[in-house]
């Protein structure tokens, strides 16, 4: 008698950006800088991490009214 194993398929990854979700552009021009400018700060910083590949940073409106 021959034994079967059954798999399932993973579950794929989904990336959704939340609705408030800002970009780095934005967040810079409410603080009347450059983008640039600010991605050295956040890198800098130990506050603030990374999320993605490439160094991207997620900012909310919530978050960027700190």
């Amino acid at each position: 008698m021959k034994e079967t194993t059954m798999t399932t398929p993973a579950a794929k990854k989904t990336t959704t950006k939340p609705a408030e979700a800002l970009t780095t552009k934005q967040v810079a021009e409410a603080l009347g800088t450059d983008p640039k400018t600010l991605r050295v700060f956040l890198r800098a910083s130990t506050d603030y991490e990374a999320v993605g590949a490439g160094s991207r940073y997620s900012f909310t409106t919530k978050t960027s009214a700190r």
